[in-house]
């Protein structure tokens, strides 16, 4: 497994723990300032404030208890990743605490972020050095939720 498959993996695992602990916070770091966030029925959440809402109002929609399997992780380029994962699990609803089976197909983009000193994410300084600190943030994250056969198709 490649330096970049296991960071990928490692990214997806924390995400699959922050989901599951209803954490926003947690969700946070994962992402990249421009991040993009798809939740199914709704609208795409795009660049930090409008992701961390994203997340705030489905974390206290429903509380997930879900595992991530990974199907494929594929090196796009040297800071580039793709990743198809499938979920499973259930969620409660916390406005009627009812439980109902829940399952994801996703596709995940991953880019390598490098950290300067202070803290800032430069493309530039990326291309000069690859000695900084770096980290792989989620980019994208699109779900597909699996319907139960008595779900409404939304219209």
């Amino acid at each position: 497994m490649s330096a970049t498959t296991e960071a990928v993996a490692a990214l997806l695992a924390k995400y699959n723990d922050a989901l599951n602990a209803s954490s926003t916070d947690a969700v946070m770091p994962l992402y990249a300032e421009d991040g993009v966030f798809m939740p199914p029925y709704s609208q795409s959440a795009v660049g930090s404030a409008a992701v961390r809402n994203a997340y705030d109002a489905v974390f206290k929609a429903i509380m997930l208890n879900v595992k991530f399997t990974i199907a494929e992780i594929v090196e796009l380029a040297p800071d580039w990743a793709f990743a198809r994962t499938n979920s499973a699990g259930a969620t409660t609803d916390h406005a009627s605490g009812i439980k109902s089976a829940e399952g994801t197909r996703n596709c995940s983009f991953s880019r390598k972020i490098v950290t300067v000193p202070g803290g800032s994410q430069d493309t530039a300084s990326r291309r000069r050095t690859r000695r900084a600190a770096s980290r792989i943030s989620l980019l994208l994250g699109v779900g597909m939720r699996k319907r139960a056969s008595a779900d409404v198709e939304p219209k």
